[in-house]
């Protein structure tokens, strides 16, 4: 018997709200969608500095941590930077050489990554620590760690302020620091 205010389907039955299933398989596909962006940055990154040669070349492969989630390109300093959601490092490749040359320990699951060469920075979203680490890029070790707000997942840098900008799905919000050499 369908209650009172129910939506009736097309056969006569109730429907049911599809919200929690779509729900539940948006947090499934996260991270497949997460690999697939990575995929994308590495490749473009290659492309950019010289990794994967001419288009249409077979890619290099360079193993780095476990779940690698983001990466984020100093061209200057040819160095990439990717994070590693599953062991929460940042595995720092040395582009020209196209080899790992660091690895730093960050917070819980890292994700979202961005640099800020003109500062030598490196800013990871530690998205369980509910915190961005802060990398020195002349001596690849953290400098500092600054709470945000629930679940980062992306940062951003703007290269003229070096305010960097903090996506944080948990509580949609965006978290705005005062970057720079002095960060």
């Amino acid at each position: 018997m369908i209650g009172q205010g129910e939506a009736v389907g097309a056969a006569g039955r109730p429907q049911i709200d599809q919200a929690p299933r779509r729900l539940a398989s948006r947090w499934r596909l996260r991270p497949l969608l997460l690999s697939l962006t990575a995929l994308v940055a590495v490749v473009a990154a290659g492309v950019a500095v010289g990794l994967a040669g001419r288009v249409g070349s077979r890619p290099i492969t360079i193993a780095v941590g476990v779940d690698p989630a983001g990466v984020a390109v100093d061209p200057a300093a040819r160095r990439a930077y990717v994070t590693n959601e599953s062991d929460g490092t940042v595995s720092v490749l040395d582009t020209q050489r196209n080899a790992v040359v660091a690895t730093v320990p960050v917070g819980s699951s890292p994700a979202g990554v961005a640099v800020d060469p003109a500062a030598h920075r490196v800013y990871v979203a530690n998205t369980f620590s509910k915190s961005v680490s802060v990398l020195d890029t002349k001596s690849n070790a953290v400098v500092a760690t600054v709470p945000v707000g629930r679940g980062p997942v992306a940062v951003a840098v703007d290269p003229t302020s070096h305010r960097v900008y903090v996506a944080n799905q948990g509580d949609g919000t965006v978290s705005v620091l005062e970057g720079g050499a002095g960060s």
